[in-house]
């Protein structure tokens, strides 16, 4: 009996996600989004919770702290328990 109802909702909800992307596709057009969103804020480094990023590397590097990366499981096994299986 109301086998085109689910249709007519999908048909809704498809509508207004088509309706909103052409709504953002305009307004990237008309005002070029930029390169890097996060270049739009601005930083006090004078503020007291301000701390400074730290670099990026490249490569991942070992923990920082090893002991702590044993407890949560993540880090290598101490050297008497490598190769054995714990039960």
């Amino acid at each position: 009996m109301l086998d085109w109802l689910p249709w007519v909702i999908v048909a809704g909800f498809a509508t207004i996600f088509l309706a909103a992307g052409v709504h953002e596709w305009r307004r990237r057009r008309a005002l070029d989004a930029p390169e890097d969103p996060r270049d739009a804020f601005t930083f006090d480094t004078e503020a007291p919770s301000y701390e400074e990023p730290p670099a990026e590397t490249d490569d991942d590097g070992p923990a920082e702290d090893a002991s702590a990366a044993q407890d949560a499981g993540t880090g290598e096994a101490p050297e008497d328990t490598k190769g054995e299986r714990r039960p």
